[in-house]
């Protein structure tokens, strides 16, 4: 029993080598009306402030597809270029509450004005981005760091259920 719930609480939802391969149709299916990107190795390389052109326009479909998008980021830079890039709503993060603080989740959940299960937090940290967001009741998709190398966790879980 321990064992399953251990199972259940570090396994995403979903695992995607990159943002490029979220589908609306499953967000759709999920329920899902909010997409919480975190920034850093998920959006883009580690204390860089632009987005990929393609990332730019898929992310773009999603909106387009009707869902709302937000940034969940630890990070201490400005991200409005980022959220200005791809139309998204920073939910900024402080030294008191910030990820993996179930409270930073709750903040998210305030933005979103939203059920917890109608959110997908899509990151690169099995911490940060699923394990805590999962506790808060979001819906959780791991992503292949953007520029550093993947590690053993993200290939383990990429090939049992991605």
């Amino acid at each position: 029993m321990f064992k399953s719930k251990v199972k259940s609480a570090i396994r995403p939802h979903h695992v995607v080598d990159s943002v490029l391969h979220i589908d609306v149709a499953m967000l759709r299916q999920s329920g899902v009306r909010y997409v919480v990107f975190d920034v850093d190795e998920t959006l883009v390389q580690s204390r860089k402030n632009q987005i990929a052109a393609l990332k730019v326009q898929h992310i773009n479909s999603l909106r387009q597809a009707g869902l709302n998008i937000l940034i969940g980021s630890n990070s201490r830079r400005d991200l409005s270029a980022i959220a200005e890039s791809i139309g998204a709503v920073v939910v900024p993060a402080s030294r008191v509450v910030q990820k993996p603080r179930k409270k930073y989740y709750h903040r998210i959940t305030e933005a979103a004005a939203v059920p917890p299960h109608q959110i997908m937090m899509v990151g690169d940290r099995l911490l940060n981005d699923v394990v805590a967001a999962k506790r808060a009741g979001l819906k959780t998709t791991l992503v292949r760091p953007v520029k550093r190398r993947p590690g053993m966790v993200f290939l383990f879980l990429r090939r049992r259920y991605g």
